[in-house]
Order: structure tokens, then C-alpha cells, then sequence
């Protein structure tokens, strides 16, 4: 017994100290950005494991800075997924600036967009369980109540419809994952430079990953399917 404890004691004093080391390397950055130290700053970022919204979004604005327009619209993509509100804004201002200097047209708002905004603030856990929460509740409705009131138990299969499809979005989400343009390439039929070129990508597109075999990647979006060497990709 003796001996859990001291482990236990000894894994709570490892993570304490690797959040105490997490926190001084984002405060360190946070002087280096202040300094106007940009590449110290977003190595110091960089060298962080598990990024925060604030990591992602200090990345890009270390990014912009530097001029490099291209990686501060990845980092802000990214820093997008688990923003809050009041960061959201911040964070869609940033990348309407950085599309107007890339040249490419505002992203419009859409319901599609509205959808994920929405799954993206829940995990799927979180809609696991409301999902079996509810199919509980329905089954509990049903036994509890008698025959002329068990209408009331009809209630709660919409509500379960919507946790499931949420479920199967977010499983789609996470499966085929968004990707960044890094630099303009061209789409072949095939994963290989002997197939035909059948469209191309500029810089700052946004596709969906499909696949990856080696050093090429099956992506699509709304006008084109094929294969794209990875490198010229990065997963939001």
C-alpha cells in the first residue's frame, strides 16, 4: 500500500513539475514576442508539446511578424478548433487580414461552418454520453410511466437523433482531417508523378485528407479529387 502512494506521490510531483515547466516556457516566449524576438518566441511555442488555443494563436502572430503569412493562417487555423468566443473573433480577424494579403477572397460564413463551430467546443465523449443518457432516459420514460402518458417518451428520440448525428460528424471530422495548402502543387490521377495532372492547388487552399500511402496524400474538396505529395500539405 505503502508503495502506491509513494508512486502516486512521485506521478503527481512529474506532472507538477512538467506544468511548471510548460507555464515558464510559454511566459518566456511571451517576454522574447514582447521584446520583439520572433523567432525565439515561436521556437519557445514550438517547443511546447501539447498546444493550447493561446500557443497556436502566439504561433501565428510570431508568423506574421516574420512575414511568413502562410504559416501564421496554419497556426490561427489551428489555434480556430478550440478557440473560445471572445478569441474566435480574434482569431477570424487575423485570418481575414492574412487572406487579403495572400491575395485570396473572405471565407463566407456558411451553415456547414455554424455546424463545426458548434462540435468543435464538445469532445466526443461528451456526445457519447448524452447520447447514452438520453437512450436511457427514453428506456426509463417508457417502464416509469403508464401507457397514456409514454407519448412523453417520444420526446426524447429527436434529442438522440441530434446527439447521433454529432457523433457521426465528429467520427468524420476526426477521420478525414482538413489540410492547408503550404505551397501551390499540382493534383494527379494517381500517387505518382507518371499519372495525368487532372487540377492543381494554390497556396492557402483548403482541402480534406483522405488517405495517405508514403509520400503522397488522397485529398478532395469541393472541385477536385486525387493525389498531392504530402509536403505540400500541412492538417490544420
Amino acid at each position: 500500500m505503502k508503495k502506491i502512494i509513494l508512486i502516486g506521490c512521485m506521478l503527481c510531483m512529474h506532472f507538477f513539475c512538467l506544468a511548471r515547466d510548460v507555464e515558464e516556457t510559454f511566459l518566456q516566449a511571451n517576454r522574447c514576442y514582447q521584446n520583439k524576438e520572433y523567432k525565439d518566441s515561436l521556437n519557445l511555442y514550438s517547443s511546447i508539446e501539447c498546444k493550447g488555443c493561446a500557443t497556436w494563436q502566439n504561433m501565428g502572430n510570431c508568423s506574421f511578424k516574420m512575414n511568413n503569412h502562410i504559416n501564421a493562417l496554419l497556426y490561427w487555423k489551428r489555434a480556430e478548433k478550440d478557440a473560445s468566443s471572445a478569441q474566435l473573433q480574434d482569431i477570424r480577424k487575423n485570418i481575414v487580414t492574412v487572406n487579403e494579403i495572400l491575395g485570396r477572397e473572405p471565407e463566407r460564413e456558411s451553415f456547414w461552418k455554424f455546424i463545426k463551430d458548434i462540435l468543435s467546443r464538445f469532445s466526443m465523449f461528451f456526445f457519447q454520453l448524452m447520447f447514452l443518457f438520453m437512450w436511457f432516459l427514453f428506456f426509463l420514460s417508457i417502464w416509469f410511466f403508464k401507457n397514456s402518458k409514454r407519448k412523453l417518451a417520444a420526446l426524447f428520440l429527436p434529442i438522440n437523433m441530434i446527439f447521433g448525428s454529432a457523433i457521426v460528424i465528429k467520427y468524420q471530422l476526426n477521420l478525414y482531417p482538413s489540410a492547408l495548402v503550404i505551397k501551390s502543387a499540382s493534383v494527379f490521377a494517381g500517387p505518382d508523378k507518371h499519372y495525368h495532372v487532372i487540377n492543381k492547388v494554390k497556396l492557402a487552399d483548403q482541402i480534406i485528407v483522405l488517405k495517405q500511402r508514403d509520400k503522397w496524400c488522397r485529398v478532395k474538396n469541393k472541385s477536385l479529387s486525387g493525389w498531392i505529395l504530402a509536403d505540400t500539405i500541412e492538417v490544420i
